[in-house]
């Protein structure tokens, strides 16, 4: 989270693996959007609410902020205060229509807001407001450019605007509405250019201390140096293809599907296997995919799977990105789920040991500063190859209230990013609240893969 003077918050830059994100969207399909839909009891007061989201927004100067860059810059787009910032451009109520109010008809509506593009010219986030459910409820819709936070920092991120107790009044900023002040061109390259120097010494220093950490042995250092090396080529390699013959068209266009199932259930389920939750989880969402390709005749022995690895330490602000992108083969050839969550361990460990996962920051680094239409084709080649992506994201174990309303459900709803679906898991008290992104060219038939889910997770839980 940004802080201190405004000088100091207008000297901030994008990081490396956040402006790779920035520039492979010249390419539509590789758009990184995180969105939610928070169901709450009623809808709160928008006075008030636009009141504590103003509040916010001052605590965290990164939501006033937006991008500039500049097309002939060595250095990485600054992230600056927008001078016309408003917070009607980011904050909207819609009131539904009576017999189009149900939770399906608002889908659409969220599945219509994380189409759009983001204006750029301006902070990079929207929050939208439902009203008038025909249950009474309201939703609270929340769009955040990937480059604002990973999934536990938009987590992070939105505890800066809900409270703990329904009583709690709007939480006055500590400082004022930080000030735009535009650098001339002269100042830009000047501070590029330092930017450039430091990150080089930071670099040579972290080289160093790489060197300083090789075993002593030389055959040890030279395994470390290979399996490094070997790591990075796999990491870096392109799939040109995904595995799936059946989920091989991409496009623009998204369909959002929603399921819950009680953590206790998928908890217990893992501990028949001597698992985590987070193996249930995956395992459920495999047998979803051998599911709908037998159902299509299409089946397959293995998929590839994007899963994203937390780096984030408790240090780490919101408005960061600390994760390592990572590509695993599945196996859809195990029809004993216990076998499958202990298979899915073993994939998962040795992903996390991988030499090249904290490389990602340098490699982003080197990837970024290629020419941009080189840098886009590589990245697509990288994410054409995934056939689906997962995520599992810990929200809070405890009730929570925006307004002073009760938060009902919370549903994730991750980037696609080239793959055919994202589903991403975010906990909320003792439920799983699961967001489905489907990209509609490859499942046209969005009713029969949610069925497929439903029905895995079903079978897995019944398990136990």
């Amino acid at each position: 989270m940004a802080t201190g003077n405004d000088s100091d918050i207008d000297l901030e830059r994008m990081s490396d693996v956040d402006n790779l994100m920035w520039i492979v969207e010249r390419n539509p399909l590789l758009k990184s959007t995180i969105t939610a839909m928070t169901m709450l009891e009623y809808a709160p007061d928008r006075t008030d609410m636009e009141q504590r989201i103003e509040n916010v927004t001052i605590a965290v100067p990164r939501l006033r902020q937006r991008v500039v860059a500049n097309p002939v810059s060595i250095a990485p787009p600054r992230w600056e205060l927008d001078p016309g910032f408003h917070l009607a451009d980011h904050v909207t109520w819609v009131e539904l229509d009576d017999g189009h109010n149900s939770i399906d008809e608002a889908l659409i509506i969220v599945e219509d807001l994380a189409e759009q593009p983001f204006d750029k010219t301006k902070a990079l986030w929207k929050f939208v407001f439902l009203t008038n459910f025909d249950t009474g409820e309201a939703a609270f819709i929340s769009k955040l450019h990937h480059s604002l936070a990973d999934g536990l920092g938009s987590v992070k991120l939105m505890l800066e605007l809900f409270d703990l107790e329904p009583e709690a009044d709007p939480r006055p900023p500590e400082q004022p509405a930080p000030k735009a002040k535009p650098k001339s061109q002269s100042e830009r390259v000047v501070q590029a250019i330092a930017h450039e120097r430091d990150r080089g010494a930071t670099s040579l220093r972290q080289t160093r201390e790489a060197v300083k950490a090789l075993p002593d042995s030389p055959a040890e250092r030279a395994k470390v140096v290979t399996e490094t090396a070997a790591s990075i080529g796999k990491t870096l390699r392109p799939a040109n293809q995904p595995l799936s013959p059946l989920m091989s068209r991409r496009s623009a266009e998204l369909d959002f599907r929603t399921l819950a199932i009680p953590i206790a259930d998928l908890k217990a389920a893992a501990r028949l296997a001597g698992s985590r939750m987070n193996a249930a989880f995956v395992a459920g969402v495999i047998g979803a995919m051998k599911i709908y390709h037998d159902e299509h005749a299409t089946p397959v022995d293995k998929l590839r799977m994007g899963m994203p690895i937390s780096t984030r330490s408790d240090d780490d602000s919101a408005t960061t990105n600390s994760f390592a992108a990572t590509r695993i083969e599945v196996p859809l050839t195990i029809d004993d789920p216990i076998e499958l969550m202990q298979h899915l361990d073993e994939l998962v460990a040795e992903a996390r040991e991988d030499p090249a996962l904290g490389l990602g920051e340098a490699a982003a680094g080197v990837l970024s500063r290629l020419p941009k239409r080189l840098t886009t084709g590589l990245f697509e080649k990288a994410m054409k190859g995934i056939d689906f992506s997962t995520s599992n994201v810990p929200g809070v174990p405890i009730p929570v209230y925006l307004g002073g309303v009760p938060v009902v459900s919370q549903y994730p709803f991750g980037p696609v990013s080239g793959s055919a679906v994202n589903i991403t898991l975010l906990s909320y008290i003792d439920t799983a609240y699961v967001g489905v992104s489907i990209d509609s060219a490859a499942i046209p038939d969005g009713d029969v893969f949610h069925n497929a889910l439903s029905t895995s997770f079903t079978t897995l839980v019944d398990l136990a």
